[in-house]
């Protein structure tokens, strides 16, 4: 592990905003960052204006997920973790697709939690949106996509269509 790198996990995990929000900035400079996935999914749910808005900046830019993340991210979407924390959790199981595999279980799984359970509506929305680029593996979710989908606002509905049509199961 270099330097900077194990820097940049020790920042992370301080207990300072100031350190958190100059490793991700520092972060942010970087493309396809792999083995910071959680920990800065966390930090987009931080009380600190300034840390949430730069985790928020390096995951869309910057962070790209790996299979070995997949546990880690169902925590925290199953853990009734803050909406913001939900929403970026389950963007990254998201941009995993089918390739949560072999965690598809556990993936499909907290993903549903977050659908029928989460107060927060972006992340309910995003965890539609995560089920369809999971796709054919995610079937099992399709009860819970339909019960979400009967008193759903419309974007929801839409979202849960395009996921119940990408897994092979009709509306």
């Amino acid at each position: 592990m270099s330097a900077e790198t194990r820097s940049w996990s020790e920042r992370l995990t301080s207990t300072s905003a100031s350190d958190q929000a100059s490793a991700l900035q520092e972060m942010a400079e970087q493309t396809e960052l792999r083995g910071y996935t959680a920990a800065v999914v966390r930090l987009a749910g931080c009380r600190d204006d300034e840390v949430r808005r730069w985790a928020a900046e390096l995951l869309e830019v910057a962070i790209a997920p790996v299979a070995s993340d997949v546990e880690e991210l169902a925590d925290l979407l199953a853990g009734g973790e803050e909406g913001e924390v939900c929403y970026w959790a389950a963007t990254m199981l998201g941009r995993l697709g089918p390739d949560v595999a072999p965690k598809t279980r556990v993936a499909v799984d907290a993903l549903e939690i977050c659908l029928g359970d989460s107060l927060y509506l972006p992340a309910r929305e995003r965890a539609a949106w995560a089920l369809s680029q999971i796709g054919p593996s995610a079937a099992s979710a399709a009860i819970t996509l339909r019960r979400t989908a009967e008193d759903a606002p419309p974007r929801l509905q839409r979202l849960v269509a395009e996921a119940l049509e990408m897994i092979g199961e009709a509306a």
